[in-house]
């Protein structure tokens, strides 16, 4: 069995990267919080793997597309690795809404945060060992789900991402 090493910063796409302006899916609208680049720049240098974990109900209530919200990682990763030389390991994502989504997209999800499910898929796929590891969130849901899983939670404060970073860091 291959031994789970790896460490990992798991964030909350809007409100810790990005602003949060409600179902944001065209770079365009993107507006970048204080401290991401030099934050990513900084943890992936010390050998953090940088996951992503967000909620999309946009997509669930047809507000956008699947194709356009990936396009908009995809994006988002070429403008961070532009200015630091590194990506985001990975983005995970949840379309589904339990009141609000749309067909297929209306029922409940263990992948849904406060649920586990997205941190547990990229535990298992990264073999991520999470006493090694951190979330920051920027709501009640993201502790919760990193509180499942036993994944020290810090909320995103405001200021630069990568002062917080430093400082939880070197704690």
């Amino acid at each position: 069995m291959q031994a789970i090493k790896n460490k990992a910063i798991f964030l909350d796409r809007d409100g810790v990267i990005i602003k949060d302006k409600g179902y944001v899916y065209k770079f365009q609208d993107v507006v970048w919080l204080n401290g991401v680049f030099t934050g990513i720049k900084y943890a992936k240098k010390l050998g953090y793997l940088i996951i992503v974990i967000t909620n999309q109900s946009g997509i669930g209530r047809r507000f956008f597309k699947t194709s356009e919200m990936k396009k908009l990682h995809s994006d988002i990763n070429a403008k961070i690795y532009s200015k630091t030389g590194f990506e985001i390991d990975k983005f995970y994502y949840c379309p589904y809404h339990s009141v609000h989504g749309v067909g297929k997209y209306k029922k409940k999800s263990f992948n849904r945060k406060p649920n586990p499910g997205m941190l547990i898929k990229a535990i298992k796929k990264y073999k991520i060992n999470i006493n090694n590891s951190i979330m920051i969130g920027d709501k009640i849901i993201d502790k919760i789900a990193a509180k499942k899983m036993k994944i020290r939670f810090f909320y995103r404060r405001k200021g630069s991402l990568y002062v917080q970073l430093k400082k939880i860091i070197n704690e």
